[in-house]
């Protein structure tokens, strides 16, 4: 363990980004649990939202949906006025649209990646996830701190 390392070496070591290494970082040093549990552990303790569908597909640990199907999502994101009416929504909708990659897309893409850029890419990749994971958990502070 080496708590004197700088942020961007534990992330890098520990394959996440340097904003979740900050904040465990923070949490263990105030003598919390590093780990973040979430505040509702169950859908039905949520109630509905917009994004059901996203919210249905929530583990009971609070861990990542899994198995989302991007195009209900995306459809119901692009016909919501807020969205659709919006430049600035209707931008997020096509940039969204190039950076979301379902299993069944990059299962195939796999092989295409040469053995000696396997570990690059998959840096790549964890990098990636972490910038994703950032996204997720500032869309989530929005939403407990400005609700609609």
């Amino acid at each position: 363990m080496k708590p004197d390392a700088s942020l961007r070496t534990i992330a890098r070591e520990a394959g996440v980004s340097v904003g979740t290494a900050r904040d465990v970082r923070e949490r263990l040093r105030a003598g919390r649990d590093p780990v973040l549990t979430p505040q509702r552990s169950t859908t039905e303790e949520r109630g509905p939202s917009v994004d059901g569908a996203v919210e249905s597909q929530r583990h009971r640990t609070g861990s990542a949906p899994q198995n989302i199907d991007w195009r209900s999502v995306r459809g119901n994101l692009s016909r919501d006025p807020a969205v659709k009416y919006a430049e600035n929504g209707r931008a997020f909708v096509r940039w969204i649209d190039g950076h979301v990659v379902e299993p069944v897309e990059w299962c195939g893409l796999i092989d295409a990646v040469p053995s000696h850029w396997r570990n690059s890419v998959a840096e790549l990749a964890r990098s990636c996830a972490g910038a994703w994971l950032e996204f997720a958990q500032e869309l989530e502070q929005r939403a407990r701190t400005q609700p609609d």
